[in-house]
């Protein structure tokens, strides 16, 4: 594979990475470009060295590792003090329950149809049921796809889990 091939190719993942931590972590997605854009340009001096070959050595230099290291500890720390927040389901006369479930376990994947069945019926006897707990960004994405499939949710910080 070419030189050229090989760094793009570790340019590509790294911006996938970063999209897809990004999300999860908050991280500026700027902050990944730069890593990319450095990993990139390590593979392309690793290969200099080795006169268009890359013989087996890493295309990503120390540097470039300690700094990802730092970044991903410093996210970590982050994401650990980040307060949880509970995403809302509340009650309506408009759907049908297996129409509720369904649109549940669809919009939050992690939550089981037999959980979702629970909230359903959480929801319709108190007025208000809590269908997940998370880290806030996801909490509105989860609220929102509820809110697309025409449910009516909200997210509330969880007092119970908040640092």
């Amino acid at each position: 594979m070419c030189v050229v091939c090989v760094c793009v190719c570790v340019f590509v993942l790294c911006v996938v990475y970063t999209y897809v931590h990004a999300a999860r972590t908050h991280v500026a997605w700027w902050h990944g470009l730069l890593f990319a854009l450095g990993a990139a340009t390590a593979c392309a001096e690793a290969a200099r060295r080795t006169r268009g070959g890359l013989r087996r050595r890493a295309c990503v230099s120390d540097e470039a590792v300690a700094w990802v290291q730092a970044n991903e500890f410093e996210r970590k720390e982050a994401v650990d003090k980040e307060p949880i927040w509970r995403v809302l389901l509340h009650n309506d006369d408009v759907h049908t329950f297996d129409y509720v479930i369904d649109t549940i376990v669809s919009v939050v994947r992690t939550v089981t149809r037999k959980k979702a069945h629970r909230i359903t019926m959480e929801a319709h006897k108190s007025g208000l049921a809590t269908v997940t707990t998370t880290w806030k960004q996801l909490a509105r994405e989860y609220s929102l796809g509820l809110q697309k499939a025409g449910l009516t949710s909200s997210i509330a910080p969880d007092k119970s889990n908040s640092c």
